[in-house]
């Protein structure tokens, strides 16, 4: 949370993947990222995202950039991370500077180049 505040980001918390899937299903404005973390409670962020993905798909929504936020770096858990739709990788603990590369992968901030062109 205070990460993101140095964003300008204010964000909408979910206390595990039920209430996110939830939260998703029940917003009158489509929330523009996810920050979504694979251990939670009730329901994991990759069942919340499964469950995200065919919500969008069945409503026919566009799909929302989620990020997974996990503290396992093998490869077999980020294979896992782009098997349910997720659209980016980071591992905790997450630095201002992984947050940066990410929103500017998926689009979110320009990059230094996009800057000066």
């Amino acid at each position: 949370k205070g990460l993101l505040g140095k964003f300008d980001i204010i964000p909408t918390m979910a206390e595990n993947g039920l209430e996110a899937l939830n939260m998703v299903k029940t917003t009158s404005k489509p929330y523009d990222m996810i920050l979504m973390d694979c251990e939670m409670p009730e329901m994991d962020g990759f069942d919340a995202t499964r469950n995200i993905r065919l919500y969008e798909k069945d409503s026919g929504m566009p799909a929302t950039a989620i990020i997974a936020l996990t503290a396992h770096a093998m490869r077999e858990h980020r294979e896992a991370v782009y098997a349910v739709g997720m659209n980016h990788y980071l591992c905790k603990p997450v630095t201002m500077n992984d947050l940066r590369s990410a929103f500017e992968k998926l689009g979110f901030l320009k990059t230094a180049s996009q800057a000066m062109s």
